[in-house]
């Protein structure tokens, strides 16, 4: 991923968490973290709204984000918090059981 791959998809998740009220402390302080920095990087280019993600990557681009290695750091790290580990099941003698995701169909007989 590109750092303008990195940056967006980290401020896409943190968003995303934190709309759904399912974000950990981490993430909620990685969020915000990475908001600030880009903001004061944006300067007054972050008081205006962006409407499209091709005016978040212009301003990223145009603002010298993408080179900003502690933006770069803090977005991983956001995208880190936010992933979350393989649920992990012990199923013993038992049938029909479903995990994951998708259809399934038991039949007995």
């Amino acid at each position: 991923m590109s750092e303008l791959d990195v940056i967006v998809a980290a401020l896409a998740a943190g968003a995303a968490a934190g709309a759904s009220n399912t974000a950990t402390a981490a993430v909620t302080d990685a969020y915000n973290t990475l908001k600030s920095l880009v903001a004061k990087r944006l300067g007054s280019r972050a008081e205006k709204p962006i409407l499209s993600a091709h005016e978040l990557e212009q301003a990223l681009e145009e603002s010298g984000a993408l080179a900003d290695p502690e933006i770069v750091r803090q977005a991983h790290a956001l995208l880190k918090a936010t992933r979350r580990p393989p649920a992990q099941v012990t199923i013993i003698d038992s049938q029909g059981v479903h995990t994951g995701d998708g259809d399934q169909t038991n039949y007995f007989s």
